[in-house]
């Protein structure tokens, strides 16, 4: 279509084109191609004054970056487009922008924040006719409650999200979220329920055609099989994950099918290269600044050199997953009760010279201090219970 339209010189409708090039070229996990195409497209946006195009390949951008793992300046970019879109009233760029947030915050360990950047982009997708982002934003919140322990919320997202996918009949996507729900069975104990989720994943994905999707459910398989001590398979799956995601350059999945192996080769006997199969992929994780997903392959490794016999480095292990456990805490704590003390005081503020004009209406201001703080305590509540469920994990791995 862009060949034909370069002959006619029909810019506006090409620069329409290109936006769907470069969208399917990230869907299919092309992102050098994608980087290329927006790039182009955004010197032609340029070139044709065009603001929404311009703001569209902005966010693509982040979206590209997010996905490679380039969580510091996907979060920048996301920022920056973030402020256009809002002020301009582009609803459909601000919710991409947002998921990059939300999706950003979780991979860097902030879970918190992360929920909180998807809830708005899903209030705001009420406004949008957009059903395939809609799910995209279910399935991402049913992701992020897997994160934080909250599996009845993450069941409910993650089916809602099947239910758009099914009458969308988006094969893929389809596969993302019964590989997320063979994950919450798993969380669950329900054995069997997990395998034969992901099984049913596969299928679909090699129905689909889409390399990135198989080499998740690959790499996911290995994950079951680990858990229902199927060595072998684990570890075969895991190779197949780990020969896909080197030949698409997807660093993540690389260090998750590298960990994996390593697990699987450890339980088989073969310590030496089992561990240093999840030393590799714990390094890979921690250069990509996936603090959250690097944390815990700290208590994975701890576990593992346990089995092999190797206490002392067991031990080490664990104290600096118990340590980064304990920042990640922290730090997303910190920011919350930041966020929601300025948030008051902008409040307090606008409140006060409202008083000026409006002295009888004191009730009011009394009212919003008691909200607030009822606000920061459930915060604080929450926080408290994220950290329970991280000491009963530790307690778990000891």
């Amino acid at each position: 279509a862009l060949a034909i339209l370069a002959k006619q010189r029909d810019s506006k409708l090409a620069l329409a084109i290109m936006e769907d090039v470069a969208t399917l070229q990230i869907g299919n996990g092309d992102f050098s191609s994608a980087m290329k195409s927006l790039n182009d497209g955004l010197l032609l946006a340029k070139k044709l004054d065009s603001e929404q195009a311009q703001r569209s390949f902005r966010v693509m951008r982040s979206m590209i970056l997010q996905q490679e793992g380039n969580y510091i300046e996907a979060t920048k970019a996301a920022v920056e487009s973030l402020s256009v879109t809002r002020a301009a009233n582009d609803n459909v760029n601000t919710i991409r922008a947002l998921l990059v947030l939300g999706q950003c915050s979780g991979a860097t360990g902030n879970f918190p924040q992360g929920i909180q950047y998807l809830h708005q982009a899903l209030e705001l997708s009420g406004k949008v006719d957009d059903p395939e982002k809609r799910e995209q934003l279910l399935s991402a919140l049913s992701g992020f409650y897997i994160r934080t322990h909250e599996y009845d919320k993450a069941l409910k997202f993650n089916q809602e999200a099947f239910a758009l996918a099914t009458s969308l009949g988006n094969k893929n996507r389809q596969t993302t979220l019964l590989t997320n729900a063979s994950l919450i069975h798993g969380r669950l104990n329900h054995v069997d329920e997990e395998l034969s989720t992901m099984l049913q994943a596969e299928s679909l994905s090699k129905a689909s055609g889409n390399k990135r999707t198989l080499m998740s459910v690959e790499v996911n398989l290995s994950d079951v099989l680990l858990r229902r001590k199927e060595y072998k398979g684990a570890l075969e799956r895991a190779d197949h994950g780990l020969a896909m995601a080197i030949a698409g350059k997807d660093k993540v999945f690389e260090a998750t099918a590298l960990i994996n192996r390593g697990t699987a080769l450890n339980r088989m006997g073969k310590h030496i290269a089992g561990l240093a199969a999840l030393e590799e992929g714990l390094k890979i994780l921690q250069e990509a600044n996936a603090k959250a997903d690097a944390t815990e392959v700290l208590g994975d490794l701890s576990e593992e050199y346990a089995f092999a016999g190797d206490l002392r480095k067991a031990l080490d292990y664990y104290k600096t997953y118990k340590e980064q456990s304990d920042q990640l805490f922290h730090d997303a704590r910190t920011k919350a009760q930041q966020e929601l003390e300025a948030r008051f005081q902008s409040e307090k503020q606008d409140k006060q010279i409202l008083q000026l004009t409006l002295e009888g209406d004191r009730r009011a201001l009394v009212r919003n201090f008691s909200i607030a703080g009822a606000v920061l305590g459930l915060a604080l509540a929450m926080a408290l219970l994220a950290r329970y469920r991280l000491l009963r994990r530790s307690a778990d791995q000891m």
